[in-house]
């Protein structure tokens, strides 16, 4: 892989149980209106604007016809909340082990930097500081879902900003089937799914290449083979 390629990080991808904030957000924003959610509904959650999210349950989960507006704004307004107080206030959010090292190894290696994610600014900047991440040290460029960008049009914005060497391919990590897939449309050469306990299903997703560590994606970017240690956290 040429060394100037650029790659995208997904916030999904680097932040252990930011996955199960989305779900939590969802399935409370949806009790607050007396409507119990199971586990696949929540599932499709992650990935997904706070609105694009709320369309989706009624689209394919509940037998139902679509709301108007106001409650589809209601709903996504009550499931961005729960996500931003789950973000400032629960324990599990924190940088995963290696974060730090894997940034500085690919910035060393010249490869342009990108984040995305599919929460708001407003809950971005939260989360930002709640970790203590500079984004404008650690990344060239990061974009949000403002104005209802869909994940396909954050990585599309994301892909305009970052150079791209003649015969590089941009690389995307992402976390849920749904970024795999945006990732695809926006031609990114390299995509891999980042597995974790919160989300082991994914590993399922045919043709990409899954990830068990962050500590371990600079190796794979350069193209390393990679020996993953059982019980070392690697």
């Amino acid at each position: 892989m040429k060394s100037a390629s650029p790659v995208v990080l997904d916030m999904n991808a680097l932040v252990p149980n930011l996955i199960g904030a989305f779900k939590e957000g969802l399935s409370a924003a949806f009790r607050m209106f007396d409507v119990e959610l199971d586990s696949e509904a929540l599932d499709g959650a992650p990935g997904l604007t706070f609105d694009q999210a709320v369309r989706r349950v009624y689209a394919e989960h509940l037998a139902v016809p679509m709301p108007d507006e106001q409650r589809i704004f209601d709903l996504a307004e009550a499931y961005r909340k729960v996500v931003q107080r789950f973000i400032q206030f629960s324990s599990s959010m924190v940088t995963p082990p290696y974060f730090a090292e894997t940034i500085e190894r690919l910035k060393k290696a010249g490869h342009p930097l990108g984040l995305c994610t599919s929460l708001d600014q407003l809950t971005l900047a939260i989360l930002m500081d709640r970790l203590g991440w500079n984004p404008s040290m650690l990344f060239d460029t990061y974009a949000v879902s403002e104005d209802g960008k869909t994940k396909a049009e954050i990585l599309e914005v994301l892909i305009g900003r970052l150079p791209v060497s003649e015969g590089g391919e941009p690389a995307y990590l992402g976390a849920v089937p749904s970024d795999i897939e945006a990732a695809k449309q926006c031609g990114f050469g390299q995509i891999w799914l980042m597995v974790s306990p919160d989300h082991e299903e994914e590993s399922e997703v045919e043709s990409v290449d899954t990830v068990y560590s962050i500590s371990k994606f600079s190796a794979l970017i350069e193209g390393q083979s990679i020996n993953y240690q059982e019980g070392s956290g690697l």
